[in-house]
């Protein structure tokens, strides 16, 4: 495993001017010159004598820093630490953060990420440690390596792992080369990574014939945002005035926010009924209207603003065991509001709910 080259205490070139001093790659021939806030970890004799033992990694680039080789016999702890999985595999190719950088450049199209996690080593972590049926979770997502990485190995091996991302939405300098490429926050550049990466794997398989018994595999992913409720909120507080009380009364009229679009009211209303956001959905079309089916049918939900006695009986006919539906789509037809619930009733539907 490689370790910083650099003195761990920080010392200056004043204060250490014996570990001030400029080394060469025997390779190459480049010459890295040290740090004068830094200084190296040794003298100059003991630096040569790692170097001779091969124990000093070097960069292709003379701007980058070289590193110290460590073994699990130099390490004071008698633990391994989990990056140690590497020292006994001839097939790992370690690289660094450079390679990642270059990396995202060549997915996005121009340098976007300075520090970046290299894909393979992210990879290589994902094939020792997880089955192929997990699910693999970056609180800090950054750039979308985790997710590149996960899709690499589920092609490699033919899993089925998936991943769960976690970016906040970090505003980006309004001046700088990403912000005019049209990027406005660090999760925008994660979200486009991911979609660049599932485009391009499918196209290199589009361009392959598949294997005996080699199923094709499903990528894809889903985007949600934390946000305030589609629903405008009753205040149980008694209203002040009778302009307040105005107000609240026309919650009950129209209490859908005008921004909220289908989508984002229909996983709101998954997680209101108990659903989780990976759960099933399929979207079906039943008498001209959308209806959505959640879990093989379990829960029908319809939000069109605009039902008719047509959609309503082709839900029923589905037997779902519950099924909600907009209150805007009966259109103050309450005959038509009774209806439904005594059609639904009729064919086995437990829960009826509107909202």
């Amino acid at each position: 495993m490689p370790t910083i080259l650099y003195d761990c205490r920080k010392c200056s070139k004043e204060e250490r001017p014996n570990l001030f001093y400029p080394i060469q790659d025997p390779t190459t021939g480049n010459v890295f010159d040290c740090n004068p806030n830094l200084v190296w970890m040794y003298n100059r004799e003991t630096m040569n004598q790692k170097i001779k033992e091969g124990r000093i990694i070097f960069p292709k680039s003379p701007s980058q820093r070289p590193y110290l080789k460590l073994f699990w016999n130099d390490l004071k702890s008698q633990y391994k630490p989990v990056s140690s999985f590497v020292s006994n595999k001839e097939d790992f190719s370690f690289a660094f953060t450079a390679e990642g950088a270059r990396e995202v450049a060549e997915i996005m199209g121009g340098k976007l990420i300075q520090y970046s996690k290299p894909t393979i080593n992210i990879q290589k972590l994902i094939s020792v440690t997880t089955k192929d049926t997990d699910v693999v979770l970056d609180f800090f997502a950054g750039s979308g390596t985790t997710a590149q990485a996960v899709l690499n190995q589920n092609r490699e091996d033919m899993g089925s792992r998936k991943f769960i991302l976690v970016q906040l939405p970090e505003r980006i300098d309004h001046e700088s080369d990403i912000y005019k490429m049209g990027y406005k926050t660090i999760a925008d550049i994660t979200k486009e990574r991911v979609r660049r990466v599932i485009k391009k794997l499918n196209e290199d398989d589009d361009g392959k014939l598949p294997l005996e018994d080699q199923k094709k595999q499903n990528r894809g992913f889903k985007v949600f945002k934390l946000q305030s409720s589609n629903f405008k909120q009753w205040n149980p507080q008694r209203p002040e005035n009778m302009e307040a009380l105005g107000k609240q009364l026309e919650l009950h009229i129209n209490h859908i926010e005008k921004e909220a679009t289908e989508e984002e009211i229909l996983y709101e209303l998954l997680l209101k009924a108990g659903f989780q956001l990976t759960t099933k959905t399929e979207k079906l079309t039943l008498a001209g209207k959308t209806v959505y089916a959640i879990e093989g049918g379990t829960l029908l939900i319809c939000l069109d603003k605009q039902l008719t006695t047509e959609v309503i009986k082709a839900i029923a006919e589905k037997k779902p065991y519950q099924v909600i539906m907009l209150d805007e789509g009966f259109k103050d037809n309450d005959q038509l509001k009774t209806n439904a619930a005594y059609i639904l009733k009729s064919k086995g539907v437990e829960k009826f709910q509107t909202v």
